[in-house]
């Protein structure tokens, strides 16, 4: 076996008692065009080439949930500019067979090339991910009886103890865009018959935007703290609520639970709400006050022991937050 490959595949030189001519009539006969493989789609994890029909009919169904989840509102090119000063982001195909050759499974996800971008603002992304404990957290409250908590393991209790693995499909597709934060513009793929006429504002994330991974933290974050969770405090991707007994954790678009029978049941019928959307207040506070405040305190601006005041002072005709640091017996007393 080839590692990093599926299927059955001959290994290369010597051993495999193949010559170079024939491994290439093999290769040949294997992914030739005779089979449909033109060779211009490739796996991008194990770079072997992939049926041109069944590339062509995951992109297609890439694109029908562009559609159906209103991802982008197609605009002319010109509109980028004039928002942005700058061209719409480039766009790839990323495609993926997860399973074997002979029961092919392809997945086509259209992705930004906006994390390769230069980025001049001096903002931070990241992807919040749990720490391993986070799972064995929830698998121990799963395994354990302590105090009162006490897990009922008998099958036909309705309330008896079960574990619920959920794949959020699309996840980022979910999340809505900030309406207060920049635009974002993207190209449309070959595929779109007005791609190099019309681009494509994002009304909600896409993958491979730098905004894509908070957001969607955000909005299942808002989705399950509006059910009763809380979160958690030292791991922002860990929940529990309380009165239903559920523990949660989650991994990008993988919830991983552990409850009573029922309880789960609850949370399933409870669901997503795309209504409420990324709630963009907690995202403003987090922009305006919280980035600010963080880069004071690393900067030396802010000490430990004072209290950072932050007031609203005129710039002109605009109106700007500014930010002081006091002493906090000096800090006027409010009756």
């Amino acid at each position: 076996m080839v590692q990093g490959c599926y299927g059955i595949q001959a290994k290369e030189g010597p051993a495999s008692g193949l010559t170079d001519d024939e491994d290439a009539m093999a290769e040949q006969q294997l992914f030739g065009p005779d089979r449909d493989y033109s060779g211009k789609c490739k796996d991008d994890l194990t770079k072997q080439p992939l049926r041109d029909d069944l590339v062509k009919a995951a992109r297609a169904k890439e694109l029908e949930f562009f559609c159906s989840k209103g991802v982008w509102l197609k605009v002319p090119r010109q509109r980028s500019y004039e928002r942005t000063g700058k061209a719409p982001i480039t766009v790839r195909w990323v495609d993926v067979n997860k399973s074997a050759e002979y029961e092919p499974n392809y997945r086509s996800r259209l992705v930004a090339r906006q994390l390769e971008a230069p980025d001049f603002s001096g903002n931070s992304y990241f992807a919040p991910a749990p720490p391993l404990e986070a799972l064995r957290t929830v698998i121990s409250m799963a395994m354990t009886t302590c105090k009162d908590h006490r897990p009922i393991y008998d099958p036909k209790s309705p309330q008896r103890m079960q574990m619920s693995f959920v794949d959020a499909k699309r996840a980022y597709f979910n999340a809505k865009v900030d309406r207060d934060a920049a635009p974002c513009f993207v190209e449309l793929p070959h595929e779109d018959p007005e791609c190099g006429k019309m681009c494509a504002e994002l009304l909600r994330h896409m993958y491979g935007t730098r905004p894509a991974a908070d957001g969607w933290q955000e909005e299942y974050s808002t989705a399950l703290a509006r059910l009763g969770f809380s979160q958690g405090i030292a791991c922002p991707n860990v929940f529990r609520h309380k009165a239903r007994q559920i523990s949660c954790s989650v991994h990008g678009d993988d919830f991983t639970s552990c409850g009573p029978a029922d309880a789960l049941d609850w949370l399933a019928s409870a669901g997503y709400d795309p209504v409420y959307g990324a709630r963009p207040l907690k995202r403003a506070i987090q922009r305006e006050l919280e980035t600010p405040i963080a880069k004071g305190i690393l900067g030396g601006q802010f000490t430990a022991g004072h209290t950072v005041v932050v007031d609203v002072e005129s710039a002109g005709e605009k109106q700007q937050l500014r930010f002081q640091q006091m002493d906090p017996s000096k800090l006027p007393v409010l009756v």
